[in-house]
């Protein structure tokens, strides 16, 4: 205020003390003393409920927290001894010495061989319908025919029949 004011001038500023500082002061004077009286009794009550909560729902918090340890570790424990006993539970018997029988291996062998049969047959007809042309399907036919004969042949020569072969009888 004094930087707006000229330093000689005083009674420019009584006048401002008196009419704004001075009932500004005053009533800060009147309404300090209540202000002050009403924070120590909120400050009272927090304290209050501060030492309420300390003696009563401390010890009971810190009970459950004990408590939900121990039932925690208790969990841990638990957990623990079923994986150690897993491995145990997928180990193969060693009692059982005992394999399947001849049919039941030869009845699995027959049913994978099916399976594959099947999935072959299907991936090969898929090919041959989904991706071939109808000239390269001629051809491959050809080929399979051909492949086929061949193999006629070749069993023939080594088939232990006791008629002599077509070739050397002329």
């Amino acid at each position: 205020m004094r930087e707006r004011l000229p330093v000689h001038d005083g009674k420019v500023a009584r006048s401002i003390w008196r009419k704004r500082v001075k009932p500004l002061v005053q009533q800060t004077v009147r309404t300090v003393p209540e202000r002050a009286r009403s924070a120590t009794a909120v400050l009272e009550a927090e304290r209050a409920a501060v030492e309420k909560l300390q003696r009563d729902i401390l010890p009971a918090t810190e009970q459950a927290a004990r408590q939900a340890a121990l039932t925690a570790e208790r969990a841990l424990q638990r957990a623990a001894e079923r994986v150690r006993a897993v491995p145990e539970r997928l180990a193969p018997p060693a009692a059982r010495s005992r394999r399947p029988g001849l049919l039941t291996r030869l009845a699995a062998g027959a049913r994978d061989a099916a399976a594959l049969g099947f999935w072959m047959g299907a991936a090969a007809a898929l090919v041959y319908f989904g991706l071939l042309r109808p000239e390269q399907r001629e051809r491959l036919q050809q080929g399979a025919s051909s492949f086929v004969s061949q193999l006629r042949e070749l069993w023939a020569d080594f088939s232990f029949s006791e008629e002599p072969l077509p070739e050397f009888t002329e």
